[in-house]
């Protein structure tokens, strides 16, 4: 059997909401958080994807 690994995008998607406007200190805190709740893997990239 596999290894399942939970890949967070809220950085990415959740960046929708509010217009991409997450700060440094947003994007830091977010990040510390999502690591010390265990996540290995935390997409880190603008909402609108390559080319935008």
């Amino acid at each position: 059997m596999n290894d399942a690994y939970i890949l967070d995008t809220t950085l990415r998607d959740g960046s929708y909401s509010i217009d991409f406007q997450f700060t440094v200190e947003d994007t830091a805190l977010i990040a510390s958080a999502l690591d010390s709740a265990g996540i290995e893997l935390i997409e880190v990239a603008h909402g609108l994807g390559l080319g935008a």
